[in-house]
């Protein structure tokens, strides 16, 4: 998952314009350069790929809906968007895709943290850590 600042690069952050290069844009790498969601901490807004939610569903032996359905019986609310989950970093090109947009009130209910605040280094040869 990436994580990022903001949803837009502020003027003054450069695009690192290649992995391994610093970018303070972007304070968690996706691993392996995949990314399958984005996470803005000034938002606290979180965004997952539908196709990758739909495999995570799938794994646990339920529907999408089931699983939409029973987030919202516990107040955790989903929505969805098209959105580039890369967007403002030129060197992870994604295109824009269906997500599910969990917001800050609903993280909140699930608990759910980032787990990483502080600055992530870059990844070596394409590949950061989780």
């Amino acid at each position: 998952m990436l994580q990022v600042r903001r949803d837009k690069r502020a003027a003054n952050e450069a695009d690192g314009l290649r992995p391994g290069m610093f970018d303070k844009y972007i304070i968690r790498y996706p691993q392996y350069n995949e990314i399958t969601g984005r996470y803005e901490h000034e938002n606290n807004t979180l965004y997952i790929a539908a196709a990758d939610f739909k495999k995570f569903c799938e794994h646990l032996g339920m529907s999408v809906n089931t699983m939409v359905r029973s987030l919202e019986r516990s107040g955790i609310v989903m929505n969805t968007c098209r959105i580039n989950l890369g967007a403002h970093v030129s060197w992870l090109p994604t295109s824009r895709m269906k997500c599910y947009v969990i917001e800050s009130t609903s993280l909140d209910r699930l608990g759910w943290k980032p787990s990483a605040v502080q600055q992530m280094a870059p990844p070596q040869d394409g590949v950061s850590d989780k």
